[in-house]
C-alpha cells in the first residue's frame, strides 16, 4: 500500500479539511486535544470516508512534540478509547534512550492491558543508541502482533536522513509498518523515506501552515516553518488544499 499523509492541526482545521474532502482517513491526532474535545473528535472521526482500498486508520500521539513531554500512558489510552484509535504512540523522550526506556518500563503494564497496538518510537543521542533502542523495543512484550514503528523527524534533521533507521527496521523485523513522525527540514529526504519499503504514512502540520501563509509546497524546496499560533487557526484556503494534494502525490 502506498504511503499516506495525515494533516496535523487543531480540530477546527481538521473539520474544515473534512468539509473540503481533503482530510482523508489516515489520521494522527494529539491525545491532549482529544481529551479536551472528545465529542468533537468523536463526530469528526465517525465521519471519515470509507475506502476499501485504504481503510480508516487513526493514530493517537502522546503529544511530546506539541507539549514538550509525553502525556501519561493512562491519558493516551483514555484518548484512544474516545477516538476509537487503531494504534497509540508509546511514551518517549526526544533523543534520550535511557529516559525513554524508563517511561516504557513504567507504562508497560497499562500498555499491555490496553490491547491497543503500540507504535514503537526509538530514541537515542546518536544512530548507535537509536539502533540499541530498536533492538530493545523489538523484545518488549507489547499487546499486539502488529509491528508499528514511528521514526521522528529530528533524526533527519540531525543525521541528514531517516533512511538508515528505516532500512535497519526492515532488515531486523519481518513485517514492520513504519510511520514518519512529522516532516523534517529536508523535503527531499521525506519523499525518499516515504517511498521506502513498509513505510505506511507520514504526518505534518507544515503543508497547512505553509498554505495559510500563502506558500506553495511545490515551489523550490519547501522549508519547514514554525507553527506559531497555528493551533488558534480556524480557516483554510485554496493553497492549503493544493499543498495537501501535492504532498499526497509526491509520496506515492
Amino acid at each position: 500500500m502506498a504511503c499516506r499523509y495525515s494533516p496535523v492541526g487543531p480540530i477546527q482545521i481538521l473539520e474544515r479539511l473534512q468539509g473540503a474532502e481533503a482530510l482523508g482517513n489516515y489520521l494522527l491526532v494529539i491525545a491532549h486535544d482529544v481529551l479536551v474535545d472528545d465529542m468533537g473528535y468523536s463526530l469528526l472521526l465517525d465521519s471519515l470516508p470509507y475506502r476499501e482500498d485504504a481503510p480508516t486508520f487513526v493514530i493517537v500521539d502522546n503529544g511530546v512534540i506539541e507539549h514538550g513531554i509525553a502525556l501519561s500512558v493512562r491519558d493516551v489510552i483514555d484518548a484512544a478509547d474516545r477516538a476509537q484509535a487503531d494504534c497509540i504512540v508509546m511514551p518517549d523522550v526526544i533523543g534520550d534512550l535511557k529516559r525513554t526506556m524508563a517511561l516504557v518500563f513504567d507504562g508497560l503494564p497499562r500498555l499491555q492491558d490496553s490491547g491497543y497496538p503500540v507504535m514503537k518510537v526509538p530514541q537515542g543521542k546518536d544512530i548507535s543508541e537509536v539502533v540499541r533502542c530498536i533492538d530493545w523495543l523489538a523484545d518488549v512484550a507489547f499487546p499486539s502482533s502488529e509491528d508499528f514503528w514511528g521514526i521522528p523527524r529530528w533524526m533527519a534533521n540531525k543525521f541528514g536522513t531517516r533512511a538508515p533507521i528505516i532500512e535497519y527496521i526492515n532488515t531486523c523485523r519481518p513485517n514492520p509498518k513504519i510511520h514518519l513522525l512529522g516532516m523534517s527540514h529536508s523535503w527531499t529526504d521525506d519523499v525518499h523515506c516515504a517511498r521506502m519499503r513498509n513505510v505506511i504514512g507520514i504526518d505534518s502540520a507544515n503543508p497547512v501552515v505553509r498554505g495559510l501563509l500563502g506558500q506553495q509546497m511545490k515551489i523550490d524546496s519547501p522549508e519547514h516553518l514554525e507553527r506559531g499560533d497555528y493551533w488558534a487557526s480556524t480557516e483554510i484556503n485554496g493553497i492549503v488544499l493544493d499543498n495537501i494534494q501535492y504532498v499526497r502525490e509526491a509520496i506515492t
